[in-house]
């Protein structure tokens, strides 16, 4: 009579325990949840003459956490009389979203003709 043995073996592979070889604990990344800052150069109201190429004011956007950060400008401002408004606007890495308006007045030119 034959006798059969039968041996099994099994292989245990753990990943992603958290075993790790680092010898220092990581530290959660808080997250970010304040939105940049905009500041137009020369506030948020400007005055122009009418019939003139306007060009819209620099701004610098800071924030708690990203740097190099830049608005972008959306809107016209019209070369006739009457009030405009230009939305500046920055997004930070972690999606927060902020907006200023910069309202321009557009005024007739000064009558410099004698009558």
């Amino acid at each position: 009579m034959k006798k059969i043995l039968l041996a099994t073996s099994t292989i245990l592979t753990l990943a992603a325990c958290g075993g790790g070889s680092s010898s220092s604990p990581t530290t959660p990344t808080p997250s970010d949840t304040q939105a940049p800052v905009i500041t137009i150069s020369g506030g948020n109201t400007a005055q122009h003459t009418a019939g003139t190429a306007f060009v819209a004011p620099s701004a610098t956007v800071t924030d708690n956490v990203d740097s190099g950060l830049q608005a972008t400008v959306t809107g016209n401002v019209g070369t006739e009389p009457g009030t405009y408004t230009l939305v500046y606007s920055a997004t930070d890495a972690a999606n927060n979203t902020t907006t200023v308006n910069l309202t321009v007045q557009v005024v007739a030119p000064a009558d410099t003709q004698a009558p």
